[in-house]
């Protein structure tokens, strides 16, 4: 590793804490960059490099399971359809159909990946 690519990684580990900082804090970007002397065109550069990496990562890691934390999902309904003997999942106006024996990782990737739509 080179070092401008150390020092990028350690800026955007920096970035990621601020984010989540911000993330939780419940206000809104600009009043929260106000309070903390930072420049919101900083803020939404870095949060867009950030996503960038996250989506470069899942790409890459294509097929891996991905972890779901149900609790976090607005899932409306999850049912055996008895016709069908599969599962049936609806949630933000989408209902898909999976069949019985459907691996637990492509279910879980779906579901993940509504959460982000």
């Amino acid at each position: 590793m080179t070092i401008p690519e150390a020092k990028r990684i350690t800026r955007m580990n920096e970035w990621k804490q601020l984010i989540h900082e911000r993330q939780q804090s419940g206000q809104s970007v600009r009043t929260w960059c106000l309070q903390n002397g930072i420049r919101e065109n900083s803020y939404y550069y870095w949060l867009r490099i950030i996503r960038e990496e996250a989506l470069c990562e899942a790409e890459n890691k294509s097929g891996a399971l991905v972890r779901v934390e149900p609790e976090k999902l607005a899932v409306e309904t999850v049912s055996p359809r008895p016709s069908s003997g599969g599962i049936v999942i609806r949630t933000h106006g989408v209902e898909a159909e999976f069949p019985s024996g459907t691996d637990i990782g492509m279910l879980a990737v779906f579901v993940k990946a509504l959460s982000h739509a």
